[in-house]
């Protein structure tokens, strides 16, 4: 005997039709759930670029922070030197090109000439 609603179906075919739904429906969260990984990580791809960029653009203001006032200042130094190498009789001017200082690194003067040795002796007496 076969049941048939109020609409013309038999028992068998709603049921055919709800479980179509429930498939459907199991399908259509398995495909969103996916969409959703795949969202989630994208984003988290992009998170880390940006923090990337963020971290390389830090490193770079510090390097050039950190460089660009030395850089003057060795151009500076090396400047000065230059122009006292010049007022001095070249055997003069080669013996100091040969003195490293100890101090500061720079050619031309011992460490006990060194104008940053003697800026910080000042400065430790106080």
């Amino acid at each position: 005997m076969m049941t048939t609603t109020n609409q013309g179906m038999s028992f068998a075919e709603f049921e055919q039709i709800i479980a179509q739904r429930v498939a459907n429906a199991i399908e259509t969260i398995a495909i969103y759930e996916i969409k959703t990984r795949v969202a989630r990580e994208s984003m988290n791809q992009i998170k880390q670029q940006e923090e990337k960029i963020a971290e390389d653009t830090s490193n770079k203001r510090k390097w050039e922070g950190d460089h660009k006032g030395s850089l003057v200042n060795n151009k500076t130094k090396s400047l000065r030197t230059l122009v006292l190498r010049a007022k001095q009789s070249p055997s003069v001017a080669k013996q100091k090109a040969e003195v490293t200082c100890y101090e500061c690194g720079m050619l031309g003067h011992y460490k006990s000439k060194c104008p940053k040795w003697k800026f910080q002796k000042r400065v430790n007496e106080y």
